[in-house]
């Protein structure tokens, strides 16, 4: 099989566009104005690396790479802004499933997470989008919410376990 190419990846980018503005809004909390920034850094980054030859999937290599700049992003936003993580970095490498070995599978979980979090009730989706998208911590939730930490940490646990069994059975029921 063919070496890829910087320009071969940038050709993929540009054809995932609209899927990947997609999954860094929704990485990102909505944040359109981010995501489309980190989707330019997206091509930079593709400019200045090196290709490894062992790269032979364009779309996973580029989901990774997507993946990899998101969480610079949010890294680089939490210290902006001294508070906690806004986005767990395990949740999103076991929600978003875009990682190397993986391609086109990322984004039907991407769809997946979408819809799975559609499907919440209002609160809870609200409890999860004050956690991983506005980067509050447990504290903060149970204060707003007149409860306790650790209710909200339990709270918060049963419902990444309910969007991971949610995305499990959709993707059971596209195969």
């Amino acid at each position: 099989m063919a070496h890829l190419t910087r320009e071969d990846l940038l050709r993929e980018l540009l054809a995932r566009q609209r899927w990947a503005i997609g999954y860094l809004m929704t990485v990102l909390g909505g944040d359109v104005h981010a995501a489309e920034e980190v989707y330019q850094e997206t091509a930079v980054a593709l400019l200045q690396q090196e290709v490894p030859e062992s790269v032979t999937d364009a779309g996973a290599w580029l989901g990774g790479i997507i993946r990899n700049q998101a969480l610079m992003h949010l890294r680089s936003a939490t210290r902006a802004r001294r508070r906690g993580q806004p986005m767990d970095p395990e949740l999103l490498a076991a929600l978003a499933g875009c990682s190397e070995g993986e391609s086109a599978d990322g984004r039907d979980e991407e769809a997946a997470l979408a819809r799975c979090l559609d499907e919440l009730p209002d609160p809870a989706r609200r409890m999860i989008e004050r956690r991983y998208a506005a980067g509050e911590d447990f504290a903060t939730i149970a204060t707003a919410l007149a409860s306790t930490e650790a209710a909200v940490q339990r709270a918060i646990s049963r419902l990444r376990q309910r969007l991971r069994d949610c995305i499990e059975q959709r993707l059971a029921g596209q195969a």
